[in-house]
């Protein structure tokens, strides 16, 4: 059993990932209304200021209860590894 944990630090790649995840959600729900192509949104201009401000107090909120993989200790005995904004940085345990 591997764990794997994605940590993202930058709001830049949180933002694109929060709009691919957007576009997503519209392609599927236009596809299950019947509709042959979805319209998405071509950048991070689409997510309007409210929005945004709502995502930064949710992310807020999680970063508050969020533990880590082995911050605490408890977790040295796994299999882990640790994507820190998607590859810039690469941290493993135990991978034998």
């Amino acid at each position: 059993l591997i764990f794997i944990e994605v940590i993202v630090t930058k709001d830049e790649i949180l933002m694109q990932t929060l709009l691919a995840k957007h576009r997503a959600r519209r392609a599927r729900s236009a596809q299950g209304a019947g509709a042959g192509h979805a319209e998405a949104d071509d950048d991070l201009d689409a997510i309007s200021p409210t929005k945004r401000r709502e995502i930064a107090h949710l992310v807020l909120q999680y970063k508050r209860r969020y533990v880590s993989l082995q911050e605490d200790g408890s977790e040295d005995d796994l299999s882990y590894i640790k994507l820190i904004d998607y590859g810039q940085q690469v941290v493993t345990n135990r991978m034998h």
